[in-house]
């Protein structure tokens, strides 16, 4: 008879050591999705406001002249 010894024996398996690598890394590369989401969208952001400040001040420029 082959002793189990329950699910004692199932947890130290390779397959569920990788099982556990896995999750784990799953994980961190959705923070790291996230992350870079986060920093995509305030990279936009700043963009845009750099934009708008040079709009405003090309505008004050022009109008200071005339």
């Amino acid at each position: 008879m082959i002793k189990t010894n329950g699910w004692a024996n199932h947890e130290e398996t390779f397959e569920e050591a990788l099982r556990r690598e896995m999750l784990a890394e799953k994980t961190q590369r959705f923070l790291l999705q996230e992350d870079l989401k986060q920093l995509t969208d305030s990279y936009y952001k700043v963009l845009r406001e750099n934009d708008r400040l040079k709009h405003n001040n090309a505008l004050a420029n022009s109008l200071s002249f005339e």
